[in-house]
């Protein structure tokens, strides 16, 4: 039974479980809800590039799609960062609704909310400099928040997996969570690993169809990466990353090798 195998997420399950209505709304009374986006302002910013049009098939996605251990090729450029990050939760948009117009995004949201954040630690890329990045979808850029880290610290922080040391950049997606809290209450809390697994998706086809390798990462020291990324965890935490890079080698069997 969950409760005797992880009773602390089974509490957490408890906590945020529906209950019958009472009337009431779901939200978090006397919390205002955080600004839909960051901004970080008098930092050095580097303009993307327009995306690239999607090429191939979904099918020819989803059958290229795999987890690459082995990279170390040509180094990624401005393009690439540009059509991934536009691909996987950029804006794409406006729509006219009845309610009025609303964003276009690739991914769907939780009441719109859309409480998810993406920043790259980027180690080579050719038209941008290595450095810790935010992206900010609405004006497709990044805003370089931090210079760059010796990348075995960075592999460090991702319990040393040794297929990231020839990895070009880390993207890590984060979750703002009172987004969704003001408006769901603890419920609200499941929504943002559920949205973090559609945008991660998103980029691994992207990546897919890009031919560049593409690893998921769930496993890293989660304070230390939110202070690395400056953030308060009660704020603003980590929840999924993703290792990019140009395989080094040929072939579905190798390239998912843990081993060279």
């Amino acid at each position: 039974m969950i409760s005797n195998l992880a009773p602390s997420a089974w509490a957490f399950f408890e906590a945020s479980t529906n209950r019958a209505p009472n009337g009431s709304s779901p939200g978090i009374d006397g919390q205002s809800e955080p600004a839909r986006d960051h901004r970080f302002r008098g930092v050095p910013i580097v303009e993307l590039p327009t995306p690239r049009p999607a090429s191939g098939s979904l099918a020819d996605a989803l059958a290229g799609r795999l987890s690459c251990r082995q990279f170390g090729g040509i180094a990624l450029d401005a393009d690439d960062f540009s059509t991934l990050l536009h691909g996987s939760y950029g804006v794409l948009g406006t729509a006219r609704t009845p309610a009025g117009k609303m964003l276009e995004r690739p991914i769907p949201s939780g009441g719109g909310r859309y409480p998810l954040e993406i920043y790259a630690l980027i180690r080579r890329a050719d038209g941008v400099p290595p450095g810790v990045f935010h992206y900010a979808p609405h004006r497709h850029l990044l805003e370089q928040i931090g210079g760059p880290l010796p990348w075995t610290s960075i592999v460090r922080l991702f319990l040393d997996q040794p297929y990231l040391a020839e990895a070009d950049a880390l993207v890590v997606i984060t979750g703002v969570a009172g987004r969704t809290l003001s408006k769901y209450g603890e419920r609200g809390f499941r929504f943002l690993w559920l949205e973090a697994g559609h945008l991660g998706q998103n980029l691994s086809l992207v990546a897919a169809g890009s031919d560049i390798g593409c690893l998921p990462l769930a496993g890293f020291y989660d304070r230390p990466l939110a202070e690395l990324l400056g953030m308060d965890p009660n704020v603003e935490l980590p929840l999924y990353a993703f290792a990019l890079g140009r395989p080094s080698c040929d072939g579905r069997g190798q390239r998912r090798s843990v081993r060279g």
